[in-house]
Parts: C-alpha cells; sequence; structure tokens
C-alpha cells in the first residue's frame, strides 16, 4: 500500500478525518463549558417575585427577643430593650410606642413598619389581663 492510501498504517486521510473531528468535538466541549462561566447568571423574573409568599409580620407584643433580632435595625441590644420596656410598662398599643423605648427613633420604626403588627387590636379595646 501506499503513504497516502485511507485503508494504509501510516496515516493517511482517514487519520487525518477522525483525528479532525475529535479535535472539532474536544474544541466544542470546552467552549460550551466556558460558556457556563462566560455570561453573568440570568436575573430572577419580576413576576416570579411578586408571586412569592409575604413574610409573616412580627407580633411586638408576643416576639422573643431572637425574633426581634431578624428585623432590620434590631440588634440584640435594642431587642433586649423592647422586651424589657414592654414587660416594664405593658404591651404596646401601636408601632409607634416604639419612640418611648432608648435608642429608637423615628427612622428606625419607618424601617420596621413593614415588618412588624401590634396583637391586642381587636374591637372593643385591649384584652384585660
Amino acid at each position: 500500500m501506499h503513504q497516502g492510501d485511507s485503508t494504509g498504517e501510516g496515516g493517511g486521510p482517514a487519520r487525518f478525518g477522525a483525528m479532525r473531528a475529535l479535535f472539532l468535538i474536544a474544541a466544542a466541549a470546552v467552549l460550551a463549558l466556558g460558556a457556563i462561566h462566560l455570561w453573568p447568571a440570568r436575573r430572577a423574573d419580576p413576576v416570579v417575585r411578586r408571586t412569592e409568599r409575604p413574610r409573616p409580620r412580627v407580633d411586638l407584643n408576643a416576639a422573643a427577643a431572637w425574633e426581634l433580632e431578624m428585623l432590620p435595625g434590631i440588634g440584640p441590644a435594642r431587642a433586649a430593650r423592647i422586651v424589657r420596656h414592654r414587660s416594664e410598662h405593658g404591651p404596646f398599643r401601636r408601632i409607634e410606642d416604639l419612640r418611648d423605648v432608648p435608642g429608637i427613633g423615628d427612622r428606625t420604626i419607618e424601617a420596621l413598619r413593614s415588618h412588624v403588627t401590634v396583637s391586642g387590636r381587636e374591637e372593643g379595646g385591649y384584652p384585660q389581663e
């Protein structure tokens, strides 16, 4: 057989074609895997975010200190002051009563407004103890 024959052992066009195909497959795989890291992750669709269930509000009159700490702007010290104020002065009647707690002002109250609620607001007044 001659050196350029496709059935010979010396390589030839058949071996070249197979190596070329293997190279193209490997190159395509590298590009496909690299593409995963080249483009940033897609942001969530705004419609999906609107269908998420809202988080339940934290009841200022029933929450433990650790629950209050999960609220924006409330750390361990403020949570302890809220619990202490509640135990010394009774339940909060409205969210704005947080102004009476040392270290809590209007900005904190506004940040908390959509995250908290106050129990005992049934019609007919507040529950008697």
